[in-house]
């Protein structure tokens, strides 16, 4: 188990994760308030949508 945990490489997945939030928070969402626009995905779109790739990803880990 602690081999598979390894393959996944958890830290990768979290930088992921981080990376997918600061973009969103730290460049989309300032650009758009400057021009008075409202991000298309909720919070909960999003969150999913990033869920899908860290999913993505680790299924890529394990087969490569």
């Amino acid at each position: 188990m602690l081999a598979y945990f390894k393959v996944i490489r958890p830290f990768n997945l979290l930088m992921i994760i981080f990376i997918g939030y600061l973009i969103r928070y730290a460049l989309i969402a300032p650009v758009l308030a400057e021009v008075n626009l409202q991000p298309y995905l909720s919070f909960t779109g999003f969150t999913l949508m990033l869920g899908s790739l860290v999913l993505l990803a680790a299924g890529a880990y394990v087969i490569n």
